[in-house]
């Protein structure tokens, strides 16, 4: 299994911040549409012309309609942006998982996507990276020296 390159984290959190930026700045707009859409209904409905009533009402309710749309969306982008990715440094192997995305190991050999727990991949056998099979067939680290199990050493 390869390393995950680390700025991946970077980009994520990036992100991470922008998309909670540009959800209350639409939050922000869709009140101000709200408010202007009130205001038109308000100064239509007291209005002593026909006219100004109907375009007055009909756009201050398109106005009110879009900022609740809008805020809508704005709210669901901010919790969304909330629970992005949390970054933790360094390779799936290591132990390290990237809170909210899915940790895929795939088989150096055969390509077959495996879980991220897996010694060995279930289609060809081939080793996971990051381990090594000793003769008494103890799964060990791959920097140890000596098996876990038999005490072996595993340095050839």
């Amino acid at each position: 299994m390869k390393n995950i390159d680390k700025n991946v984290y970077k980009e994520a959190s990036y992100g991470k911040k922008h998309l909670t930026i540009f959800a209350i700045v639409v939050f922000i707009l869709s009140l101000g549409a709200i408010g202007g859409g009130l205001a038109l209904v308000i100064t239509g409905a007291t209005s002593p012309e026909t006219a100004t009533i109907v375009w007055k009402c009909i756009v201050g309710g398109i106005l009110i309609i879009s900022g609740l749309i809008f805020g809508a969306f704005s709210t669901i982008m901010f919790f969304t942006s909330m629970g992005m990715i949390k970054n933790k440094h360094g390779s799936v192997k290591d132990g390290n998982r990237a809170i909210g995305t899915a940790n895929i190991v795939k088989c150096d050999k055969c390509g077959e996507e495996l879980p991220d727990n897996a010694l060995f991949c279930s289609k060809c056998g081939t080793a996971v990276d990051g381990t090594i099979k000793c003769e008494c067939g103890a799964i060990n680290k791959s920097d140890a020296d000596f098996c876990i199990t038999c005490g072996k050493s595993l340095k050839k």
